[in-house]
């Protein structure tokens, strides 16, 4: 990937720091100033854990017993496509001698909306979840991480979403929501969207309302 030039990293080290790395120059490139020991802890080729932290994203990162600590508030979204970028964690095992494979964390939803009913601007947008009887929940507020030699996550779910001053363009009666969501498995039950567009020409704001049925679907991370 091609890292913006305010990405930083948080970097664990097998000595047990954890060190922020910021970018640099070239497309790819990190730099931090470290101890003599950390210093070492990158060249003995031990493994080290990496997640990306901008100080804009909603994700945030702290050293927790010999982890890396993260944490994804889900909070915020405005339904655009660039908006998911703040959500979007990243994670990498590997070597410091090599080139360390990032993977991304959570599942981005896009909503693909097509009415003769649409115009002018989504300006309003909740989604609320009811699952089917044994089935995870689709939303979260939060969800944290603890990266090292096990890894393990721990979810807040949320039964309802609800978009942050939405403004999203309708272009020839069609338009796209995007949410992100944490990974889920086997996910059923009713999904209701709830949205509102405006017209700058009307009056009054056109709602509308829909419901999906989803059965035995699997969310991953992309």
């Amino acid at each position: 990937t091609s890292w913006n030039s305010s990405d930083k990293l948080s970097v664990l080290l097998n000595t047990g720091n954890m060190v922020e790395m910021s970018k640099d120059e070239t497309v790819n490139g990190f730099t931090a100033t470290v101890s003599e020991s950390d210093l070492n802890a990158f060249k003995s080729g031990s493994i080290v854990y990496g997640v990306n932290n901008n100080s804009s994203d909603q994700i945030t990162t702290s050293l927790l017993d010999g982890k890396i600590n993260t944490i994804v508030d889900f909070t915020g979204q405005n339904g655009s496509l660039d908006n998911i970028s703040k959500y979007d964690l990243m994670y990498g095992a590997g070597y410091a001698s090599n080139a360390i494979r990032f993977h991304h964390k959570v599942c981005v939803m896009r909503f693909d909306l097509s009415s003769s009913l649409l115009s002018g601007k989504v300006t309003s947008a909740t989604f609320v979840f009811v699952p089917s009887a044994g089935s995870p929940s689709l939303f979260a507020d939060k969800e944290t991480y603890n990266f090292g030699d096990t890894s393990d996550s721990t979810i807040v779910d949320a039964t309802s979403y609800t978009l942050s001053n939405p403004s999203i363009d309708v272009v020839d009666k069609k338009a796209s929501v995007y949410l992100a969501i944490p990974m889920r498995k086997a996910v059923s039950g009713i999904l209701t969207l709830n949205l509102t567009c405006t017209n700058s020409s009307a009056v009054k704001a056109l709602t509308l309302s829909k419901n999906i049925t989803i059965t035995n679907k699997n969310f991953y991370p992309a």
